[in-house]
């Protein structure tokens, strides 16, 4: 498998249920990847994106959620990051409603690189960002959480 994006441990932003989230959307990012590489076809396409839109609409829920449950001093900036987030992917989602939308190879190529074109460098920059700005507040909570329940 060809892989765009690498998980190592300096990406971890300290929460647990974030990292497993990031470690899929990397996963599902270089399956897509590889579906365009070695050209596997529309079906396995359509999977992916169909875990993006499942993990999106899960992860930005639960991060806002996060956010606002511990009162993160940067939630609204961040949440108005998603919402930029979700316009551009909504303008590349929308070239495929359904699998017979990838049925035309030059269609299918045209998607699935637009999808990695947009992709790959968000998220990179979306761990990245949140491992630079989230890092410390997120271990900050997980010491709190930590004495709370002792």
């Amino acid at each position: 498998m060809h892989n765009v994006l690498e998980w190592t441990d300096e990406l971890s932003v300290g929460n647990k249920k974030i990292d497993e989230q990031h470690k899929d959307i990397i996963r599902t990012v270089n399956v897509l990847f590889d579906s365009m590489v070695t050209s596997v076809g529309s079906k396995k396409t359509l999977k992916c994106i169909h875990d993006l839109d499942n993990y999106i609409k899960n992860h930005f829920s639960y991060e806002e959620d996060y956010l606002h449950k511990y009162n993160y001093p940067k939630a609204k900036e961040h949440i108005k990051g998603q919402v930029i987030f979700l316009k551009e992917y909504k303008k590349l989602r929308e070239k495929c409603p359904d699998e017979k939308s990838l049925n035309d190879p030059d269609t299918l190529i045209d998607i699935t690189l637009g999808l990695n074109n947009f992709l790959v460098p968000w998220v990179r920059d979306h761990i990245i960002k949140e491992i630079t700005e989230f890092s410390a507040f997120w271990k900050e909570v997980a010491i709190k959480e930590k004495k709370a329940h002792k």
